[in-house]
């Protein structure tokens, strides 16, 4: 119809058809990633080891749990570096293969919650590109459906995750291969900064260096819930992620520098663009 509009010169027809293709085309599109995002190849694999488990539970008289579960030994890549919590580690795992009785490629993101003190003693070998294999628990993410409570589970599902689980120890945690070049040398510059700031500005105040963290590569897993519940709450949640702020004073500080070496021109204009690139990349796609 829009060929045929621009055929007969008629503006109006073609503006319309033009305008009409467009919403169509991104209403499949959008309709598609959410498809994808809500009923990933992990998803559907899940939940027939969990429809697979409450069978076997029912048919040994032993009561199932009230939520679908299912524990099973995955493989994936390491979409972060792993974080310490209270309780072990954390670890967000894109992942490439599940072992059910018939063993199959899958995608899907995963949030595992690795216990104990074996996790935290070796968080530092899990960085992001690293493939690993684990035996998790796996269950779907809670759901909390009372009025204004936002959906946690489409809320993740829309951020590329679709299953939480625990894995009850580091030691059950292989890591099968390391990341690329480019991979490795991101989380070793993140792990420079990370032992930096805890050296020079943890001495003073550890909340004070998980502010520093996530200010300078984005790590916000040293934050504590009252500080973001502060933060949020006046209003300047913003500080600590790394958005426009971050690229206005590196970008500044790098014109300035070559200001200052008598250096500005088209060479200059490429090398900070260069490096806000590699910042970019360090600091990961979020």
């Amino acid at each position: 119809l829009a060929a045929r509009a621009w055929h007969l010169a008629h503006p109006a027809l073609l503006s319309a058809a033009e305008a009409a293709g467009f919403a169509a085309g991104g209403a499949l599109l959008a309709a598609d990633a959410w498809e994808r995002a809500w009923h990933p190849t992990l998803r559907v694999a899940f939940d027939e080891l969990a429809r697979r488990e409450r069978s076997e539970y029912e048919t040994g008289d032993r009561r199932p749990s009230e939520d679908d579960t299912a524990s099973a030994p995955i493989t994936g890549v390491l979409r972060t570096d792993a974080s310490t919590t209270p309780i072990g580690a954390a670890l967000s795992l894109d992942v490439r293969e599940i072992e059910t009785p018939c063993p199959r490629a899958v995608s899907g993101g995963v949030l595992l919650t690795v216990v104990g003190e074996i996790a935290r003693a070796r968080v530092t070998e899990w960085r992001a590109g690293r493939v690993i294999h684990a035996t998790a628990q796996l269950r779907r993410p809670s759901r909390y459906l009372d009025p204004g409570v936002p959906d946690q589970e489409r809320l993740l599902a829309r951020r590329g995750t679709t299953l939480v689980g625990t894995v009850k120890s580091g030691a059950l945690v292989e890591v099968v291969a390391r990341a690329g070049l480019l991979a490795e040398a991101a989380a070793a510059i993140r792990a420079f900064v990370r032992r930096a700031v805890t050296a020079h500005v943890g001495r003073w105040s550890p909340r004070a260096a998980a502010i520093v963290s996530a200010i300078v590569i984005g790590d916000r897993a040293g934050l504590d819930n009252e500080v973001e519940r502060r933060l949020q709450e006046a209003g300047t949640y913003h500080v600590i992620a790394i958005s426009g702020g971050n690229i206005a004073i590196l970008a500044g500080l790098t014109l300035g520098a070559f200001r200052i070496a008598g250096l500005l021109g088209r060479s200059a204009m490429l090398s900070a663009i260069a490096g806000l690139i590699s910042y970019g990349y360090l600091v990961g796609g979020g």
